[in-house]
């Protein structure tokens, strides 16, 4: 071979011996071949025999296929229901609520975060605490002036308890008044009420907006310490569906109508003396703008407003006139008197019930009095439950 390089002539030799063929030859073989389908022909080991007397369960299959009888099982099965939309949070920003003489504050926030931005929120406005008992969840303040009048000041408990859903929590806040840098004693009495109910909200409204605005922080090894269970749990009475509620009967029948008034639902008729409220699902209610959501930040749960009524029959028409039923009589006792016959009695019935003295039972039944199919019943709950707070 002559290879010519600059003008200058260079002869090289190459000889192809036996070996450097083999080498050459297994290369292209070793370029081509691969394991990956080397499984394919694997053989089946047939099963490991375990003498007599010996344990065998450790080697027994992973997922057993229990041995049938033969029988085919035929008919429809019910699919299960999707997400309903009202599985969401159906409050993003922190809310204030106020309801027979008392305001508090629902964040929708775990209680440990909830614990620590409060903390950072007193830190801010630079308001000493006496006290901080994780454990209870209770925080006492000194005196503070911030918006009080001339030479006074308010001293603060605040103190968490769990929502009416497992991602809220209430923040509840108490003041007493006194003189400016007066004496605070070793163990303070605080009222049921406040001293001033304005100056509670406006401790509210403060803490209000602080947290809305502050990012998510993590929680301190003590925050992380306190949990509540949700004030509304789901339950079961003899298969039928319902849902406790841990709160006074007052609290509850009114935040039962707030929840009915604030999504999918039109309320017909309530009676609050017979704890029942009558509605029907609105299909036709559009849904709320963005501007009636800001306006009703500070939101009384007493209010309630009520779209046409569209029943046919009154409340108290519909309660005088339930059949004799043994599952109606059971939740609506009856005044002996032969009832009255209706017909295509529209909606429902919400039955709440007190099984306590902050504990409330509540049923749904058909407007006849009577239980709703499982499945239909625990959607209808579910909904009206998450737009509890």
């Amino acid at each position: 071979m002559e290879i010519h390089l600059f003008s200058k002539k260079i002869t090289l030799s190459t000889s192809l011996t036996p070996y450097s063929i083999a080498l050459f030859a297994a290369a292209l073989l070793l370029s081509a071949c691969s394991s990956n389908d080397a499984y394919l022909e694997a053989r089946t080991l047939p099963p490991v025999v375990v003498p007599d007397g010996l344990d065998n369960q450790a080697l027994g299959q992973i997922y057993v296929i229990p041995k049938g009888d033969g029988r085919l099982a035929t008919g429809e099965f019910a699919e299960p229901l999707p997400p309903t939309l009202a599985s969401r949070q159906t409050i993003i920003e922190p809310r204030i609520q106020t309801f027979q003489g008392k305001s508090w504050l629902v964040v929708p926030k775990e209680a440990s975060a909830t614990w620590s931005q409060l903390l950072i929120f007193l830190q801010s406005r630079q308001i000493s605490t006496l006290k901080q008992d994780p454990s209870a969840a209770i925080i006492e303040t000194e005196w503070v002036n911030e918006a009080a009048e001339y030479n006074q000041a308010y001293r603060y408990q605040l103190h968490l308890e769990a929502g009416l859903q497992p991602e809220l929590t209430e923040i509840h806040a108490v003041n007493i008044q006194g003189a400016v840098k007066s004496s605070i004693p070793a163990n303070t009495v605080w009222p049921e009420y406040s001293e001033s109910t304005s100056h509670e909200l406006w401790l509210l409204q403060q803490i209000a907006k602080v947290i809305s605005n502050q990012k998510a922080l993590g929680d301190s090894l003590i925050a992380s310490a306190i949990s509540f269970s949700p004030k509304s749990i789901s339950n079961s009475v003899e298969g039928e569906p319902v849902v406790d509620l841990l709160v006074g009967k007052e609290r509850a029948y009114n935040v039962l109508l707030n929840s009915l008034n604030d999504s999918q639902f039109v309320t017909y008729d309530y009676d609050e003396s017979a704890g029942v409220i009558y509605f029907n699902e609105d299909e036709k209610q559009e849904k709320k703008s963005l501007t009636s959501k800001v306006a009703g930040f500070i939101y009384d749960i007493a209010t309630v407003q009520f779209l046409k009524n569209d029943s046919p029959y009154p409340l108290a028409e519909i309660l005088a006139s339930l059949p004799n039923e043994e599952p109606v009589n059971a939740l609506f006792p009856r005044s002996g008197a032969e009832a009255k016959k209706l017909s295509g009695i529209p909606g429902y019935l919400l039955v709440l019930r007190k099984m306590g003295e902050n504990k409330q039972r509540l049923y749904l039944r058909d407007g006849y009095g009577r239980p709703l199919a499982s499945a239909k019943a625990k959607v209808l709950l579910d909904t009206i439950k998450k737009q509890l707070y």
